[in-house]
């Protein structure tokens, strides 16, 4: 464990960790740049600079990095090599198509790297799910329009299966597979069954077992399996235990502790957050 860090004092602030490539690389983001370090020793190695403000929402894949502005402009990196090396030298900007307002940029508000790395699926306030294909400059709407809401947040639960949360309470299971097609359209699999209209604002799948993932909704997480059994839309487990907003959550890294999650949550005043380390019963799972 490392005592010491480095502070960048063009940086106001640093927010949504992200490590990468089995924890020898981290990601953060700042005020205007994605700020990546060597976490051997904590070494600052590059910063992505965006021409205006971070807006807090990006992604990371096996070559690409992916982030929006506030602006509505998908910014997308891709390293100079396959060795991490972190070269970006085939910056390109995406500006989102145009929203129910055909005079204002539409603000993204969820990205993901699919797993072919070739491109992101993008969430944006008019509440449609677009593509972005890092082979050609565009966004490409995906017909139909699935979201009455706002898409909060995307997760790959397969190769060809992506995972959505709005802010109405939707958190459902789409076929990404003919996103590549002509027609360029997904379709609905799955609804989950969700507490109340509440805002899904995290969901992340088990990298250990993909046929589990959670969601984060209000002060909650909630925890479903995948499957054929009975009652599948439906969650398994609820971790009920935080006192205010979940910020932020995670499943351990290790096997060992394969359905084991940490939380956070926001708190009531300065410094009155906190953590949680916690699993649901083997059995339940």
């Amino acid at each position: 464990m490392h005592n010491h860090c480095q502070r960048d004092d063009n940086e106001f602030a640093v927010s949504t960790l992200k490590l990468y490539d089995q924890g020898r690389i981290l990601f953060g983001c700042g005020t205007n740049s994605i700020l990546v370090w060597d976490t051997n020793g904590i070494k600052h190695k590059e910063s992505l600079m965006i021409l205006s403000d971070v807006d807090g929402v990006y992604d990371v894949g096996r070559d690409y990095v992916v982030a929006n502005s506030t602006k509505g402009e998908m910014c997308v990196w891709k390293s100079g090599s396959r060795n991490y090396m972190w070269r970006y030298n085939d910056t390109r900007r995406f500006k989102a198509g145009p929203g129910s307002d055909a005079n204002e940029t539409p603000i993204i508000t969820a990205l993901q790297v699919d797993p072919d790395d070739m491109g992101a699926f993008v969430g944006d306030m008019s509440g449609y799910v677009s593509y972005g294909d890092f082979r050609s400059p565009l966004i490409h709407r995906l017909s139909p329009n699935l979201c009455a809401g706002v898409p909060r947040s995307f997760a790959n639960a397969s190769q060809h299966e992506l995972l959505v949360g709005t802010d109405d309470g939707l958190l459902a299971l789409f076929d990404t597979r003919y996103v590549h097609s002509k027609s360029a359209k997904i379709s609905t699999v799955k609804k989950y069954v969700v507490p109340g209209a509440s805002q899904i604002n995290r969901i992340r799948v088990c990298p250990h077992d993909p046929n589990v993932f959670a969601c984060s909704i209000g002060r909650n997480v909630y925890i479903y399996r995948n499957g054929e059994h009975r009652d599948a839309e439906k969650s398994i487990f609820c971790h009920q235990a935080h006192q205010t907003h979940v910020v932020d959550f995670d499943w351990h890294p290790s096997q060992q502790y394969k359905y084991t999650i940490g939380s956070t949550e926001s708190g009531e005043g300065l410094d009155s957050g906190e953590i949680q380390i916690w699993e649901p019963s083997s059995v339940i799972i």
